[in-house]
């Protein structure tokens, strides 16, 4: 009478789990170190643009963004500081830029005249003339 034998043989079962391990272990470290890898020379190729050649010049058309992340965080820094500091817009017309945070407390406290000749913040109107509300106001012409 045939029948199966009780022992497994453990060469086979081995090789079989040390195989395993080895593929596991691999499918983990390639793509962990490939990625390692990319996020380094990617990161040094978005610092540096790229030099065109002497004697060459740039296409006609529109030109593709090397850095977005970086691009937008210059121009919000840009707006900020445009937004936070004073400036003459019109030396001649006597029309200056103020931070908005000033500008927004002018506001409230009704001290913003109207475009035009009006009596200038914290001045009385002349008779027959309303107080300035600053309702008309644009931004940026605050005299």
């Amino acid at each position: 009478m045939s029948h199966e034998k009780d022992v497994m043989a453990t060469r086979p079962l081995v090789w079989g789990t040390a195989v395993s391990l080895l593929i596991l272990v691999l499918a983990w470290a390639v793509p962990t170190a490939m990625e390692g890898w990319l996020e380094a020379n990617v990161a040094s190729l978005r610092e540096e643009p790229i030099e065109m050649p002497a004697g060459r010049s740039l296409p006609a058309g529109p030109r593709l963004q090397v850095n977005p992340d970086r691009d937008i965080e210059r121009l919000r820094a840009a707006e900020k500081a445009h937004l936070a500091s004073y400036a003459w817009v019109d030396p001649t017309a006597g029309v200056v830029r103020i931070p908005i945070q000033r500008a927004m407390q002018m506001v409230a406290a009704g001290q913003v005249p109207a475009v035009g000749d009006g009596p200038a913040a914290g001045d009385e109107p002349a008779a027959g003339q309303k107080p300035a509300t600053g309702q008309n106001s644009r931004k940026g012409d605050i005299p």
